[in-house]
């Protein structure tokens, strides 16, 4: 993020990164320059964090705050027509940058998992977790933080404890989806006359389990995890 206001105390979107894992590599799916919101300027760019300096926001390859509001949220709420989990480190100030919300089961983030957080201590910073945990080294660079760096390494911390985590949770992802089978069950006792559209239609809404994870910036580092599909 940047800072906008008198001294630059406030934080502004300036940067979105989402990628995935596919086959065991990494696989960018979003990465945008972002102007700042209509009347607000920057007046920090805090480049040796953010990596972003005034030439790559008033480059033309950089898009308005909406638009990337938008884009956002359509990949959240449904990609590939398949439901997500965002995964990401401390993701409230990613959600108030952003504007957007999503649905609390389907969030994980690495700031708040227990294991990663000390008794009586505050959250760890990500590249802490990730030198611990995955033996490897980020933020580094003289030029600022890597956005999807940030959110390879978070989607990572994540797949490492995907199993210890979901069960601390009492498997939400999977009661969701008993609960949808049901529910798509009794639509089908429902319509066993109106075979057609309506019978397709509820067939097609059925996807695969896949995985797919995805995640943003250093401004806004989250992750999506797919789960079943019923889109």
């Amino acid at each position: 993020m940047v800072g906008v206001g008198r001294g630059g105390n406030l934080n502004s979107l300036a940067r979105c990164s989402i990628v995935t894992i596919r086959d065991g590599e990494i696989k960018v799916v979003y990465d945008k320059i972002v102007k700042p919101k209509r009347r607000q300027q920057i007046t920090d760019y805090r480049t040796k964090y953010s990596g972003i300096t005034k030439e790559m926001i008033e480059s033309s390859s950089s898009i308005p705050f909406k638009q990337c509001k938008n884009e956002v949220a359509d990949i959240l709420s449904s990609y590939d027509g398949k439901k997500c989990v965002v995964v990401g480190h401390a993701l409230k100030n990613d959600w108030d940058v952003l504007g957007i919300r999503h649905p609390k089961h389907l969030v994980r983030d690495t700031a708040c998992y227990r294991e990663f957080v000390h008794s009586g201590r505050r959250a760890q910073k990500l590249r802490h977790l990730v030198y611990e945990h995955l033996n490897l080294s980020i933020q580094g660079s003289s030029s600022g933080h890597c956005s999807v760096e940030d959110a390879a390494s978070v989607l990572l911390l994540y797949k490492k404890f995907q199993c210890r985590w979901e069960e601390s949770l009492r498997h939400p992802l999977k009661r969701y989806d008993l609960v949808e089978d049901r529910r798509l069950e009794k639509m089908k006792r429902k319509t066993t006359i109106r075979r057609d559209p309506l019978e397709f239609y509820i067939d097609a809404r059925y996807g695969s389990i896949n995985t797919l994870f995805l995640l943003s910036t250093p401004m806004i580092p989250f992750g999506l995890y797919k789960t079943r599909s019923f889109l």
